[in-house]
């Protein structure tokens, strides 16, 4: 049987080792990846150093999302080819019911849920190794030519495409349009500042809301020139905050859709009612990293402004299902 090397967590409390483990033999629906760059991401550094105690299933892999070239796929596979350069997603859906998911080796789910017991069976492993085993169906291809001999990326550069695709599809979950005005808050912050940029790049306008003048500034400089970005900084009063970002908008009518990424301790900030309120009728919003209070909707509502939810709390490592 050959062999691996493979980072392997055992407890919260001690470090990975580096290990030689058995490399799997492919089965039907997977496909064996020799992994050439993995993400490196907050998560994955406080899981490492148990300042993360997320819920896994021990021992096991960590790593989320990877940049790999195909060694094996299972006879079931008909598009697939070994040699072929893909990118790996870590998000797995239970096959018998999507609803149940996980974080390949970076999070499950409390014990005796059916969560836990799809990170116990076949996907509990991530990508901290040489090869790894994945879904078909969480294996992409990419464009080998387009992407590093016509443009030039690095195999490590396209290991950002992991963070391209979660913010992607929290725009997409809202159903950006060109010509559209969409709120980002707060939008100084890692995925936040891609979330503008993707949202400038999908044709609709931005308004950027934050805290940090400074900060603000710097996107201003860059993205100014599109001529379909603005930027309020909050001043934690809802009321001032609120006419604000209706300002900015186009004829003061407010947003149409609204991106949020506050970590959980932002869960009552004064900025996500603003951003509700600045929603036109009918505006869209999604939380992706479901911190929010529900007394922010009671005055939503109280204040005649309708809008519909999407908590994508499945994008920040947080299973959908109990």
């Amino acid at each position: 049987m050959s062999q691996h090397k493979a980072l392997i967590l055992h407890s919260h409390t001690e470090p990975p080792k580096l290990t030689t483990v058995p490399t799997p033999e492919v089965q039907p629906g997977q496909a064996i990846v020799r992994v050439l760059a993995a993400r490196l991401s907050k998560d994955t550094r406080g899981l490492i150093t148990s300042k993360v105690p997320f819920p896994l299933s021990f021992p096991l892999t960590p790593g989320s999302g990877a940049i790999g070239r195909v060694a094996a796929v299972g006879p079931d596979a008909v598009s697939l080819k070994p040699g072929q350069l893909v990118y790996l997603d870590f998000f797995i859906k239970a096959r018998d019911d999507p609803s149940v998911n996980i974080l390949m080796g970076m999070r499950g789910g409390q014990p005796g849920t059916p969560s836990a017991k799809l990170m116990d069976g076949e996907w509990r492993n991530g990508f901290f190794a040489e090869y790894a085993k994945v879904p078909l169906e969480n294996t992409f291809p990419l464009d080998e030519q387009r992407l590093i001999g016509d443009f030039g990326y690095s195999i490590p550069d396209m290991v950002s495409i992991c963070s391209l695709v979660l913010t992607l599809s929290g725009l997409s979950e809202i159903n950006v349009q060109p010509g559209e005005t969409v709120i980002v808050a707060p939008a100084t912050g890692g995925f936040s500042g891609i979330g503008v940029a993707m949202a400038l790049a999908l044709g609709a306008r931005v308004i950027a809301v934050a805290r940090n003048k400074a900060a603000l500034k710097e996107l201003e400089d860059f993205h100014g020139k599109t001529g379909r970005f603005t930027s309020v900084v909050l001043k934690g009063d809802v009321q001032a905050d609120t006419k604000a970002i209706k300002d900015a908008s186009p004829q003061g009518k407010g947003g149409q859709a609204y991106i949020d990424w506050s970590p959980p301790t932002a869960a009552s900030s004064t900025h996500i009612t603003s951003c509700v309120l600045a929603l036109s009728a009918g505006g869209r919003a999604v939380f992706m990293e479901q911190s929010f209070q529900m007394s922010v909707f009671h005055t939503a509502t109280s204040c005649s402004t309708t809008f519909r939810l999407k908590v994508d709390s499945c994008l920040t490592g947080i299973p959908l299902s109990n």
